[in-house]
């Protein structure tokens, strides 16, 4: 299941989405999700005072000093492949 998508007319849905707004639900917040055109941006944002929460933000060291991060919810694997080349 992906982080999160585009569904339709540009609804926000995914997994990352789903758990987001069930915990805000149940914790009794309103929430409303925006689209940012990059994580630099939704972190600057962020960090802004803006927004208040951002999903499928990849964790880095000195992202760290500056915001929170819950412990992952999940894992993704990322396979590469390329063509081998012989050895000449």
């Amino acid at each position: 299941m992906a982080a999160f998508r585009f569904d339709g007319e540009h609804v926000l849905a995914g997994i990352d989405v789903d758990i987001s707004r069930l915990v805000l639900t149940e914790a009794g917040f309103c929430s409303e999700f925006v689209r940012f055109p990059s994580s630099s941006r939704g972190l600057l944002e962020l960090e802004n005072g803006r927004v208040d929460l951002l999903t499928a933000a990849s964790y880095t060291d000195s992202r760290a000093h500056t915001v929170i991060f819950q412990p992952p919810i999940g894992a993704n694997e990322c396979d590469c492949f390329g063509m081998k080349i012989p050895a000449i």
